[in-house]
């Protein structure tokens, strides 16, 4: 079992997974995305790496949010990279919500990657600490478990979104960062409906050509219709060897594509090899 499928059964056991002084991210060219929250502090040394494509350098006290389907793709990292990270269940920030104390839900598009400093990534990490021995009980051992569990989490939740609040007042973020955050929540909700720039651009209320630009002055060169192959071809990666049972017809249809014909020629026009070629080389690979 992965380091991953552990961290995936530690999550639907309880609601939440914890892990402490970690040494290592999974790295590949496939990336990771999530149907849940997942919150990385890097407690020492750095990394290098994708956050939506986008590059992203952390160091010590470095906090990356990484929110449900949104690209995350480590690359490299120091031999004393070091980092805690803390997963929350769809299902449990759902009952969250109920206890934070802002009404409003913050969900950290903008500016997902942010620096905090000792003393605030030591608060984190004490109710880290705190929510690892909790969770680590059944019902049965500590009564109204659950309910321990969402108020160290609401406290931890309402420390986090101060920090990146403050982070976002010192940033300043431009128009087309803005502009790129809602952009790539557009492509992460609908991509399977449709992989089309115009589409993205409607919904927008941009000309599609000036919304590339944007794009392009975001990400230092992307355009708006490479980050969506990008993004799609990245999913059937994930997909393709995650589920290694299903056929490529299937992880097609799961992608969006009405024909696994479509799916075979984007596929091949974006990366250069089928589909076919890939998924061997990627599960003898490991």
């Amino acid at each position: 079992m992965t380091v991953e499928e552990k961290f995936i059964m530690m999550l639907n056991a309880s609601g939440v997974a914890i892990e402490r002084n970690k040494h290592h991210l999974p790295i590949s060219d496939k990336g990771m995305t999530y149907p849940f929250i997942v919150a990385i502090l890097c407690t020492k040394g750095k990394a290098h790496g994708l956050y939506d494509l986008l590059e992203k350098e952390v160091k010590k006290n470095t906090i990356s949010i990484l929110m449900p389907g949104h690209l995350l793709q480590p690359l490299e990292y120091s031999d004393d990279f070091t980092y805690s990270r803390i997963a929350i269940s769809t299902k449990m920030m759902d009952e969250l919500r109920s206890f934070l104390f802002s009404h409003d839900y913050e969900e950290f598009h903008h500016n997902p990657v942010f620096q905090l400093s000792d003393i605030q990534a030591d608060r984190l990490l004490t109710i880290t600490d705190q929510l690892a021995t909790i969770s680590a009980h059944s019902e049965f051992d500590l009564k109204h478990r659950n309910h321990v569990l969402l108020s160290l989490m609401s406290v931890g939740y309402e420390h986090i979104s101060y920090y990146h609040h403050l982070a976002e007042q010192q940033m300043k973020l431009s128009t087309h960062s803005s502009v790129f955050s809602q952009f790539c929540d557009l492509v992460v909700a609908h991509y399977r409906e449709s992989k089309e720039l115009q589409y993205y651009a409607e919904k927008l209320n941009y000309h599609p050509k000036y919304l590339s630009r944007i794009i392009i002055s975001a990400t230092n060169g992307i355009g708006a219709k490479e980050w969506i192959e990008q993004y799609v071809v990245a999913q059937s990666k994930r997909l393709m060897t995650q589920y290694p049972n299903k056929s490529i017809k299937q992880i097609a249809f799961l992608l969006g594509f009405n024909e696994s014909s479509s799916f075979f020629r984007y596929f091949k026009r974006v990366t250069g090899i089928t589909a076919r070629t890939y998924r061997s080389r990627a599960l003898k690979e490991g």
